[in-house]
């Protein structure tokens, strides 16, 4: 089998990076095409699962005019097929991209600038503080797709690691806020700091646990402590902190790289960090919200939003309390929610599309109703 076919079959599929990887190797060594085959065949399944029962899109009217689009320069892939789309059931539509990253997206909406905010991380509190102190209102935002399982810098899931020498293998959020923070009041929990205290005995109940985690101000670092902390704890100062690190030669170490190399060399050690960068002395942890259900992280359960540190890719538009958004605004984010709008997520690979439930839930944000 011609290999760049494979590669192109396997990132159509939405196989991920790492089994990609893997597979190929497989592919090179033994030159067996079943393996691919079957791989291509199940991961098209699982994408033609997400597809079933998002709507047809059916233009409700004729649109023309500019669409102003401002932000992530990650999402400017989909964003094209999402375009190219749009267009060819609205030729009359034209589109005025200006991709200087994600913080530059909320900024053109209040400043008027922009019509869509594409966002490749949650809203930060001071992006919505800003909006607010303009416009006096929120802005609106619509969820259109779910991050990566393992692509870097493309929302990816957060995954929680130990050192593979350490028994343990699940955690709750609740107990994971223990782990990382500090309880603002005792009636909210209680800090963690043995992991004795997370359920592992004999010589292990005694011993410290060492943290690991992103940048505090890093997009990644926000989205943990909003989702697992709830504003109910505060980050306990003992975390060793990663940045992205330059090198000599000017290349770049992504911070997830680093963190998940410290903990390979520490059985104390626990990571926040993701499957892009794990290696074999690490392992990753099932977590459960409800502490009855414990999920691993994989691409079925980011997708499906099962694993609790799924993260979320945006669109934000200004949309006022009693206002209605122009129609060719709402146009497009009914396109982009549709069946086709998700497979241009699917094709270009990047984020992974929403389920027909998370679609409907974000449709009905907008006025008028997208369908």
């Amino acid at each position: 089998m011609n290999r760049n076919w494979s590669y192109g079959a396997l990132r159509s599929a939405g196989v991920c990076s790492g089994l990609r990887s893997l597979l190929l190797k497989q592919l090179r060594t033994t030159g067996s095409v079943l393996l691919v085959g079957l791989c291509v065949h199940l991961f098209s399944n699982l994408n033609a699962q997400a597809r079933a029962e998002l709507p047809i899109y059916t233009p409700t009217i004729a649109v023309s005019g500019v669409i102003r689009v401002w932000g992530s320069t990650e999402m400017a892939g989909v964003l094209r097929k999402w375009e190219e789309g749009f267009k060819a059931h609205q030729p009359q539509i034209r589109f005025d991209d200006h991709l200087y990253g994600t913080a530059s997206s909320i900024a053109g909406l209040y400043t008027g600038v922009a019509d869509v905010a594409l966002l490749g991380r949650d809203i930060w509190p001071i992006e919505r503080t800003a909006f607010e102190s303009v416009l006096h209102y929120d802005s609106t935002g619509i969820q259109v797709a779910t991050g990566s399982y393992d692509v870097p810098k493309a929302a990816y899931a957060l995954v929680l690691y130990v050192n593979r020498a350490n028994p343990l293998s699940q955690l709750t959020l609740k107990q994971l806020a223990g782990v990382f923070g500090v309880p603002i009041e005792t009636v909210h929990g209680t800090a963690i700091s043995t992991w004795g205290e997370l359920g592992l005995g004999g010589s292990w109940s005694q011993l410290p646990l060492h943290l690991y985690s992103f940048d505090y101000d890093n997009d990644k670092a926000i989205f943990f402590r909003r989702t697992i902390f709830a504003a109910r704890y505060h980050s306990k100062d003992s975390i060793r902190e990663f940045t992205n690190r330059i090198n000599s030669d000017g290349s770049i170490t992504d911070s997830g790289q680093l963190i998940l190399d410290a903990l390979a060399n520490d059985p104390l050690g626990i990571a926040v960090s993701n499957p892009h960068y794990a290696n074999d002395h690490v392992k990753p942890l099932a977590l459960s919200a409800d502490g009855k259900t414990f999920v691993m992280a994989d691409k079925r359960s980011v997708m499906e939003r099962a694993y609790p540190l799924s993260r979320p890719v945006w669109i934000h538009v200004n949309l006022p309390p009693a206002g209605r958004l122009d129609v060719k605004i709402s146009e497009f984010l009914s396109y982009v929610l549709s069946e086709e709008g998700q497979e241009c997520v699917i094709q270009d690979g990047t984020y992974l599309p929403l389920t027909a439930k998370l679609a409907d839930e974000q449709s009905r944000k907008v006025k008028p109703p997208l369908r």
